[in-house]
């Protein structure tokens, strides 16, 4: 005879319950799936957001701005700076990197027109000496010629080529051939004299890295007269700054500002974080290496706006997969049950027969270890590959073009898949061995008599939980959202909150599996237990809070009249549940109803008070007396088998109760999950609307205030209101103005 090993024994019992062992797998694949699927999905929903804003920057938004002040300027220190700004560029943002420009500019300095004023009769206050790299391509000519680095010697220092725009040319009536003497103050005798030799067209900065100066090159011909008309720029060579005037005008320091070009598929190829990382870094280096230097990019705004439009789009799909998460525990406890009950005899017999406890450890961890393994390697990528295709869905169709979600490589869905598989280790062999340690003769005793009630009905767990997601979800209905602020003014998912839902769920599921085997008693004609508990509740809940009410002076006026009604109810339905005779029961339950009737009279409870429903609860014990006594007639004339299949009800229900609860929850799960695409779409139409505040809004500069009247005059405004946006100061405290048009803001604005 072949002796039976512990491998032995494992295999045959596998092959003997392969179909539970499965329905097992299964769950612990869909529990560690859905687990892992949640940081993936949260991470992948905000990378689409930063990827979305980076795609409507464009290459011409995705741009750094690095500046720093108070520059003496030598043709060695050119050299010094740019070697400083390569070294930093290439240790931290090379692989975004595409090109970078400078431009440079003195501050106010001292300037001498000569005849200008005869012919524009205006003066300008100072000039401006500037440098863009590259000039050349970036600068349109329309007329003469680009400056040159020559420098000549003149009778008041040296002269330099220099070029203007037509905005210049407009306003101070300087052009091509003029030459203008600027000095670091009218004080100081040193002088170097500029002579233009081109003027520039005002648009040929357009769409270029460097068009943000063209407001450095075209000052505006529009100006407040209260603040004078702008300062008059010069753009000349680089040598010339280093050559010519830095050495001529001692003391002068000037400002620089760096334009790079970042490529924006390689920033979508980065992590927010990643991102902000390299760019801080960058900064830092530079604050190293040049003091005072400061780094812009609009890639901080839109990183954290994105994140934080995530943050609040990804809370709907958080609180699905947390019912989803709940309902495949269930279904995977439920399973366990299922397989530990099918292996009580087994138990019995080996254990009878000498096997010990270390014994079943080792074959039930054995097939533990074969479940969850094969779980924690198919669960992330499973995650991964399901939050992939979910850009697939009508609900993110429109934001991936079709395409796959963004995935995030990082290690988290793996950690999570092996945590989830531990517990589920735990789960699958704990409950197998903890059973069985009785043997043949227990193991028939518990199958003649099963436990009525669960651990969880035992010791009455259900109504705590219950009670929990009661109050949860009653926080969650006065603050009206599971977001909140903390401490320090951060915005952040409230965890409780979040999972009031799935607590509320939880809780009617547990309270449903203790009433559902007192309605299946009811409806055979068993027992009437099940009114003994609704009528209890029901007086527990309203008489204490007709009394609290009426004494506080916020219930009815003859309150006392209405709880000693509720009083006696209680008393005579107790008589009637005891009365042998018929006319006693009947006597009892017209009682009851004189009773129900005058209370109706005098606190007439409505839907929207919390009397209501226990009132309700008290009307259904009416009607179901004289009901169950009917149920308990037909019972003797019902066919066998309706007969029989209720008193195995009846005996036994757990096994019944966890599928119809499974139904209650895969209910929730389906209703639920229809909300979430219309919650997604009707949170974006309420942050654009939060954002634009009308149908249109549009951005004009203060010297355009005023200017509303424009739009009123168009045929297709219906209508059109000024609101006004600035910073305001008061002593050392700073703070944002607004200010609307209070007589038809409310009538265009959303909100």
């Amino acid at each position: 005879m072949q002796s039976l090993t512990i491998w032995g024994l494992v295999r045959r019992r596998v092959a003997n319950s392969r179909w539970l062992l499965a329905s097992v797998l299964a769950g612990v694949v869909a529990a560690a799936t859905l687990v892992s699927a949640m940081p993936v999905y949260v991470s992948s929903l905000t990378q689409l957001s930063i990827n979305l804003e980076i795609d409507n920057l464009g290459r011409s938004g995705s741009t750094a701005f690095v500046s720093t002040n108070n520059l003496i300027l030598t043709e060695s220190r050119f050299q010094q700076i740019e070697r400083i700004m390569g070294d930093a560029v290439e240790r931290h943002i090379l692989p975004a990197y595409d090109s970078r420009e400078r431009i440079l500019s003195t501050h106010d300095l001292w300037i001498e027109v000569g005849e200008t004023q005869e012919q524009t009769g205006l003066v300008p206050p100072s000039g401006l000496i500037r440098n863009l790299t590259n000039d050349d391509s970036f600068i349109k000519l329309v007329s003469g010629d680009h400056a040159s680095a020559t420098v000549q010697d003149g009778p008041d220092g040296p002269i330099v080529e220099a070029v203007v725009s037509e905005n210049v040319l407009k306003l101070y009536g300087v052009g091509v051939g003029d030459e203008v003497k600027v000095g670091v103050s009218q004080e100081a005798p040193a002088r170097v004299t500029v002579r233009v030799v081109g003027v520039a067209d005002n648009t040929s900065l357009d769409g270029t890295l460097v068009s943000i100066v063209s407001g450095m090159l075209n000052p505006p011909t529009m100006y407040d007269p209260e603040f004078g008309p702008p300062p008059l720029p010069f753009f000349v060579k680089e040598q010339v700054v280093s050559d010519a005037i830095s050495t001529t005008l001692p003391g002068m320091v000037m400002d620089a500002i760096w334009f790079i070009q970042l490529e924006p598929e390689t920033l979508k190829a980065w992590t927010g974080a990643e991102t902000l990382h390299r760019v801080d870094e960058f900064e830092r280096e530079l604050n190293a290496e040049l003091f005072g230097t400061d780094v812009s990019s609009p890639l901080h705004r839109v990183i954290r706006g994105a994140e934080a439009r995530a943050f609040f789009a990804r809370v709907p799909m958080v609180l699905l997969l947390a019912v989803l998460a709940v309902t495949v525990a269930f279904y995977l406890g439920m399973m366990i049950s299922y397989l530990v009950q099918s292996r009580e005899e087994d138990h019995a017999l080996v254990r009878t027969r000498g096997f010990g406890l270390t014994a079943l450890v080792r074959v039930y961890s054995f097939e533990g270890i074969l479940i969850t393994a094969t779980a924690v390697v198919v669960a992330p990528l499973l995650a991964i590959a399901l939050v992939a295709v979910a850009g697939l869905t009508p609900q993110f169709r429109g934001l991936t073009g079709g395409g796959l979600l963004p995935i995030v490589p990082e290690i988290m869905p793996f950690i999570v898949a092996w945590v989830v598989g531990l517990l589920c280790l735990a789960a699958v062999v704990l409950p197998s061995v903890l059973t069985a340690r009785g043997g043949v003769l227990s193991q028939r005793f518990l199958a003649a008599r099963p436990p009525a009630l669960s651990l969880l009905h035992r010791y009455h767990l259900d109504v705590v939980v219950l009670v929990i997601g009661g109050l949860v979800f009653w926080e969650l209905q006065a603050r009206g959202a599971v977001v909140s602020g903390g401490l320090f003014g951060e915005v952040d998912i409230n965890e409780t909150l979040l999972l009031a839902p799935v607590l509320f769920l939880i809780a009617v599921a547990l309270l449903f599996m203790r009433l559902f085997p007192l309605f299946v008693s009811y409806v055979g004609g068993e027992s009437p237990t099940l009114l003994n508990v609704i009528t209890s509740v029901s007086l527990a809940v309203i008489l204490p809070a007709t009394v609290i009410n009426g004494v506080r002076g916020i219930g009815v006026d003859d309150w006392p009249r209405a709880a000693l009604t509720l009083a006696a109810f209680g008393v005579i339905y107790w008589a009637t549940t005891r009365a042998v005779r018929t006319p006693s029961a009947i006597l009892g339950l017209l009682l009851q109803a004189s009773l129900l009737l005058a209370f109706y009279r005098i606190s007439s409870p409505g839907p929207s008070d919390f009397a209501f429903w226990p009132f309700i609860g008290l009307v259904a014990v009416l009607v179901g007396q004289p009901f169950y006594v009917l149920l308990r007639g037909l019972a003797r004339l019902v066919p066998v088998w309706v007969s029989i299949t209720l008193r195995h009800v009846i005996r036994r229900p757990t096994q019944y109760t966890s599928l119809v609860v499974l139904v209650v929850l895969v209910t929730g799960v389906s209703v639920l999950a229809t909300t979430v695409g219309g919650t997604l779409e009707q949170s974006r139409v309420d942050r654009v609307r939060h954002r634009v505040a009308g149908d249109l809004r549009v951005n004009m500069s203060r010297q355009f205030v005023g200017g509303v009247s424009t739009f009123r005059e168009m045929p297709s405004v219906a209508l059109a209101a000024e609101a006004f946006r600035t910073d305001g100061t008061f002593g050392p405290l700073n703070f944002e103005v607004l200010g609307v048009d209070s007589a038809l803001f409310d009538r265009i604005s959303w909100f």
